[in-house]
C-alpha cells in the first residue's frame, strides 16, 4: 500500500503527454523569468540562503532549504507532494556579474534540531546525520545550549 500511493503521489508530476510537459516547462520559464523572482533569488543568495525551486503540480515557488523542510513537514498531515530542486549553483553561475561578492556556497544553513511533539509540551532535539540519509537522535537540548533572543534581558524581581 505505501509504495502504491507514494508512487501514485509521484506520477502526478509526470506529464501525461509531451503537450502536457511543454505547458509545464513554459509555466515554469515565466515563473523564473519574472522580476519577482529574480528579485527573491539575488536577495535570497545575497543573505547566504541555500535557494530550492519547489513545484506542487500547481504552482513553482522558491524557498531557503530551511523553510522548505518546515513544507515536508506539514505534508505529513497535508498529503501534499513536491519536486524539490536546490537552485544556489545555478543562481550563482547566472547572476555572478550583479552579485560579485556571493560566497562559493550557501552560509546560513538548516539548524541539526528537531522538536519532538508527542508529549505535553515540545522537545527540542538535537541530531546528526548519518551518510546521505541516515540520521541519529542525540539528546534533549539544555537551556545553556539555546540560543539567547535578543532584546531586553528580564528584570530581576526585588524581594
Amino acid at each position: 500500500m505505501f509504495v502504491t500511493l507514494v508512487t501514485a503521489d509521484f506520477a502526478e508530476f509526470n506529464a501525461p503527454s509531451l503537450k502536457a510537459f511543454r505547458l509545464v516547462m513554459a509555466r515554469l520559464g515565466d515563473f523564473l523569468f519574472a522580476a519577482e523572482t529574480i528579485s527573491k533569488v539575488i536577495e535570497g543568495v545575497s543573505e547566504g540562503c541555500n535557494l530550492v525551486l519547489t513545484y506542487d503540480g500547481e504552482d513553482f515557488h522558491i524557498a531557503p532549504d530551511f523553510i522548505v523542510g518546515q513544507q515536508l513537514s506539514d505534508a505529513a498531515f497535508t498529503g501534499q507532494a513536491y519536486v524539490v530542486m536546490p537552485i544556489y549553483r545555478h543562481a550563482a553561475e547566472a547572476f555572478s556579474g550583479v552579485l560579485s561578492d556571493m560566497p562559493p556556497e550557501p552560509t546560513i544553513k538548516p539548524s541539526q534540531s528537531v522538536e519532538n511533539t508527542s508529549g505535553r509540551k515540545p522537545i527540542e532535539r538535537r541530531f546528526h546525520r548519518v551518510g546521505e540519509s541516515d540520521y541519529e537522535i542525540a539528546r534533549k537540548i539544555s537551556s545553556a545550549e539555546k540560543p539567547r533572543r535578543s532584546g531586553k534581558k528580564k528584570a530581576k524581581r526585588k524581594k
